[in-house]
Order: structure tokens, then sequence, then C-alpha cells
């Protein structure tokens, strides 16, 4: 369950309804997309993809059907 660049920055720029039902990574989306929007570089991008990596692995069992559905988009 790995995210790249490119599907992290449109998860950072998804304007729609998200359908994440984990609240840490609910959490953890609101915290990136505001440093995504202080800072839109692909740095930022590279850094946030980072971390939502190493949440999905650290809760690999339990986030699977909320990686499916940013996958998805």
């Amino acid at each position: 369950m790995k995210l790249n660049d490119a599907q992290t920055k449109r998860l950072l720029e998804y304007t729609g309804q998200v359908q994440i039902k984990q609240l840490s990574l609910n959490m953890a989306l609101t915290r990136l997309r505001g440093r995504y929007k202080a800072n839109p570089t692909s740095g930022t991008i590279s850094t946030c993809t980072a971390e939502l990596n190493a949440l999905f692995d650290k809760f690999a069992i339990i986030m699977k059907p909320d990686y499916e559905w940013v996958v998805g988009l």
C-alpha cells in the first residue's frame, strides 16, 4: 500500500466529499492540505507522500478501505 506523488497531489487538491473513515488519516490529510496550500511545490508533495505512506504502513490492516478509496480518485 504505497501512494505515489501524483496520487498524493490528487488527494491534496481533491475538493469533493472525502470518504475517509479513519480519524488519524483524516487529521493527517487536513494538516497536509494546509502545508501543501502554503507551499505547493513538488518537494512538499514528496514529503506529504512519505507521511501518508508511513501512516498506511503503520495501520495497513484497518486503513485498507481508505487506501483503496484514495487510489480510486
